[in-house]
């Protein structure tokens, strides 16, 4: 099979004229779990298939280890630190002030816009 025929765990981020399509999950070891990930993206992205899944729609990514993960707005893991450092910023005037580099992302999650996709087009998977 080439990898054109086959859905792909291609994430569009600005890649519009991408002529190469990787493996699918081609750094994961063959198994159950990455054979059940590549049918159900197979089913989610068959244009006309049951259980088709319109690009729009699409808010899940595969983590690492397999497991879904919610990609839009943001992944859990980064509202909690925004949500935490919102919290914690008043009683540390400093954090903004000083400007230290190890916490200019400080700028960004509290005092500024944080982007919930850093992919302008939205990442999405897509066959």
């Amino acid at each position: 099979m080439r990898p054109s025929d086959t859905p792909g765990d291609v994430n569009q981020c600005g890649d519009e004229g991408r002529s190469e399509i990787p493996l699918e999950l081609s750094s994961w070891n063959d198994g159950g779990a990455k054979q059940q990930i590549i049918n159900f993206v197979g089913r989610v992205t068959k244009s006309g298939g049951a259980d088709f899944v319109p690009q729009a729609q699409r808010i899940a990514v595969f983590d690492n280890d397999g497991t879904l993960t919610c990609e839009l707005p943001i992944h859990v893991q980064a509202r909690f630190l925004r949500d935490r450092i919102k919290a914690l910023a008043p009683e540390h005037p400093g954090w903004k002030e000083k400007g230290w580099a190890v916490l200019q992302p400080v700028d960004e999650l509290v005092f500024g816009d944080l982007h919930p996709n850093p992919c302008a087009s939205g990442c999405i998977v897509e066959r």
